[in-house]
């Protein structure tokens, strides 16, 4: 029997899963890709929280997103955001290390200026500034842009309404030093938090430092996205003949038109 249960639908969205199974980050993962084909992304469960509203689960509890976190010591850029999380690749490595209460180093052969180049500049941002970001100025902050992309201001507004005034970025914040002792580069998860957080200043809050993939505290989901139907010329037409719109009628050419 399956673990993945199907959660909520979404309009303009689709179906979105939740593992439910006793959860551990390799096994729901494994699970929400056969299903949807990968976690959830930061711009997706924004989308569901938007149009669910507070009060869904969806809203209530914190989620593991796609999205990863890249860390470079002793560099001028280390902190990276990364579109598709690098500990995804091996999941099973990434846990193992966190139970041990180790950071999931990279292997030797990564090369980060090779790997940037290779998945391309909209794939990954680097993090010039961990301040919080007021949920007024969604829309014109690079960081949260990158992470909600066209939700970004229908997100921010939403959580404005809420009464969050801002969310924080947990990336080793304010203290370089916890990356600048590590032997080399390491990777951590994207964890959209809750809105349950307001009073510590965490509500929606990006975490990229968790290193616990070993915990049982974050939601693993998956989406599987409506399939946009398509008509050809003819059928459209053959329907409005059927409700009455006469062939090469006016009304049949305004409709044709406002279609095509």
């Amino acid at each position: 029997m399956s673990d993945i249960k199907e959660d909520a639908f979404v309009n303009g969205l689709g179906t979105i899963y939740r593992y439910s199974g006793f959860m551990t980050i390799k096994s729901g993962i494994k699970e929400i890709q056969n299903k949807c084909g990968g976690l959830i992304t930061l711009r997706d469960l924004a989308y569901a929280r938007i149009h669910l509203g507070r009060k869904s689960l969806i809203s209530d509890t914190p989620s593991y997103v796609r999205e990863g976190s890249l860390f470079i010591p002793k560099s001028q850029a280390k902190r990276i955001w990364i579109r598709n999380s690098l500990v995804l690749q091996n999941v099973s490595a990434a846990v193992n290390a966190h139970s041990k209460s180790l950071v999931y180093y990279l292997p030797e052969k990564f090369k980060v200026e090779s790997y940037l180049e290779r998945i391309g500049k909209d794939n990954y941002l680097i993090l010039k500034k961990t301040s919080n970001v007021p949920t007024n100025r969604f829309n014109e902050d690079s960081r949260t842009k990158w992470a909600f992309l066209d939700q970004s201001q229908a997100y921010g507004e939403f959580l404005h309404d809420l009464k969050i005034k801002s969310i924080s970025i947990m990336m080793c914040t304010k203290n370089d030093k916890r990356i600048d002792r590590r032997d080399g580069p390491f990777a951590d998860q994207l964890i959209l938090d809750d809105l349950n957080m307001i009073k510590y200043d965490l509500a929606s809050s990006i975490w990229g430092d968790w290193n616990n993939l070993n915990d049982y505290f974050h939601e693993i989901l998956g989406v599987d996205r409506e399939t946009a139907k398509t008509y050809s010329k003819y059928s459209v037409m053959n329907s409005l003949h059927k409700v009455g719109i006469s062939s090469n009628s006016s009304l049949e050419t305004m409709i044709l038109r406002q279609l095509n």
